[in-house]
């Protein structure tokens, strides 16, 4: 799965999967070839117009071909545009007598970084507390007492 980004975007990398691996490129500084490691990690990525390619092995280091996802699109009100792709990979170890799958799982996060398109900071919402037994409303303000 191919997608192509506009701007800046932070992605969040998490999950294993030594046969599973995306390509960025058309990046200003984070060109090539990323895995999932055994700790998350995050790639702050800019330029723009760049292109994100994810990428499966069956076998070995030699056989690379385009991976299918699965994707969503969503907008956070905290977090603005964001992205989610998910690979689940099952490839074969290199055991060529007894072949053993072997699960890989790739999870990126992409979040908009573009301030055009990040979410416009919202006052708090008023209070509409009703005061309870033995609080009285003479001290609210703007509230006059009708006796």
């Amino acid at each position: 799965m191919q997608e192509k980004f506009y701007g800046p975007w932070t992605i969040q990398v998490s999950g294993f999967g030594p046969r599973l691996r995306f390509r960025l490129t058309g990046t200003d500084s984070s060109d090539g070839f990323h895995i999932a490691e055994s700790q998350p990690y995050v790639l702050d990525v800019t330029g723009d117009a760049w292109t994100f390619l994810g990428q499966s092995s069956k076998f070995g280091d030699n056989d690379w071909a385009r991976a299918s996802g699965e994707r969503t699109r969503t907008f956070h009100p905290s977090l603005g545009l964001t992205l989610r792709v998910f690979y689940d990979f099952l490839a074969l170890s290199d055991h060529s007598l007894h072949p053993i799958a072997i699960p890989n799982e790739l999870l990126l996060d992409c979040v908009c970084r573009d301030p055009e398109l990040a979410p416009v900071p919202a006052p708090p919402p008023p209070d509409f507390t009703v005061p309870g037994p033995g609080d009285s409303m003479d001290d609210w303000p703007g509230y006059t007492s009708v006796d």
